[in-house]
């Protein structure tokens, strides 16, 4: 959640890949981890972060897709040009879509106090706090 706020803000593709990896890495840990955790809770909280993960993977993959294509068109034609920015635009109006359902989904989280349960459960299973771990935004400081 660290990423939270850049990727809301949408100005740094980069803000929302770090939340989308973090999510992955989480979700990996998760499976690796699983025996841990109780199955019924465990399997709610993957869910919730698969649909974390789903929901920022479909807005970047428009990132990338659109810093790729904006990337070519220098060395496009002026006809090759056309249709590209025309599906850079398509692309555009898609990504601003997709930001809609990040905002959804972020006030979902919010609502539903998951970020707060989430922390609360893995320290109850495990032992470790988020505190303990020092999670920091990008620039914050931290390794």
């Amino acid at each position: 959640m660290s990423y939270r706020e850049g990727t809301l803000l949408g100005e740094d593709i980069e803000e929302l890949h770090a939340m989308r990896v973090s999510s992955r890495r989480l979700r990996a840990a998760m499976d690796a981890f699983a025996p841990a955790f109780p199955e019924k809770s465990f399997r709610r909280n993957l869910r919730e972060v698969k649909r974390i993960t789903d929901t920022l993977g479909d807005a970047r993959d428009l990132d990338v897709a659109i810093d790729a294509l904006g990337r070519l068109l220098p060395e496009l034609s002026p006809e090759e040009r056309i249709g590209v920015e025309a599906l850079i635009d398509e692309y555009r109006d898609r990504r601003r879509d997709e930001r809609v359902e990040i905002e959804r989904l972020f006030r979902d989280i919010d609502s539903s106090g998951f970020a707060k349960r989430f922390e609360k459960w893995v320290a109850a299973n495990t032992g470790v706090s988020a505190k303990k771990l020092d999670p920091r935004p990008p620039g914050g400081g931290g390794s």
